[in-house]
């Protein structure tokens, strides 16, 4: 009778916890899927903003441009400078091809290492804000450097450090600067050309007046 009444008791017990289980079990694939649904949720919403935008830049378009911008107004902002500063205000036309030619290796440099940079960009979006940060400026001082270096060189071998120097220096505050504002207002992987020109150009800008204010330093 002792041992019937262990075993009904034992089994009882067994039956309550596969009951805990199974409702722990089941509690778990709801809320596994009630996330799933925000998630398509979330992405039906992007993708829907997304078919709505007139002129939208994917990612690798989106810091193409910008590396473009990087590689193009700062130089030109540090020559204007230089000139400025030199008291000749008809330098050389020598002078005036090679500070062409730097900008435009440069522009050139940024534009299609851009493509890399949003690549290297896409591994962040699962970190926190404060790792994000210093990050993106590693990110943008390797860029800098690759886009500088390349357009110094023909200044030769002091114009490529110098130019790796100035560049490093613009990447690493610029792409910080820029990727918080272009993370917060990007649809998946797409933003509007008249949300990214503002950002753009005003920290493009911002850098160059930086440049330009040395003057009356």
């Amino acid at each position: 009778m002792e041992y019937r009444t262990a075993q009904r008791t034992e089994h009882k017990l067994n039956s309550q916890v596969f009951d805990e289980i199974s409702v722990n079990e089941r509690l778990e694939a709801l809320l596994n899927l009630n996330a799933q649904y925000d998630r398509k949720a979330a992405e039906l919403d992007e993708e829907l903003d997304a078919t709505t935008m007139l002129f939208a830049l994917n990612r690798k378009e989106t810091f193409a441009f910008f590396g473009a911008m990087l590689g193009s107004i700062p130089p030109v902002s540090f020559f204007l400078l230089l000139i400025v500063k030199d008291g000749n205000h008809q330098p050389p036309p020598l002078l005036l091809v090679l500070m062409l030619g730097t900008v435009i290796i440069a522009s050139l440099t940024g534009y299609h290492s851009g493509k890399l940079v949003a690549s290297a960009l896409r591994q962040a979006e699962g970190m926190a804000f404060w790792t994000r940060l210093p990050y993106f400026a590693l990110i943008g001082l390797l860029w800098g450097i690759v886009s500088g270096a390349a357009g110094g060189v023909l200044i030769f071998l002091i114009g490529a450090i110098f130019g790796a120097f100035l560049g490093g220096v613009v990447g690493a505050v610029a792409l910080p600067l820029f990727s918080i504002p272009y993370m917060a207002v990007k649809r998946g992987e797409l933003i509007e050309l008249k949300h990214f020109l503002p950002i753009s150009i005003g920290i493009t800008l911002s850098i160059s007046a930086y440049i330009l204010g040395s003057l009356y330093r």
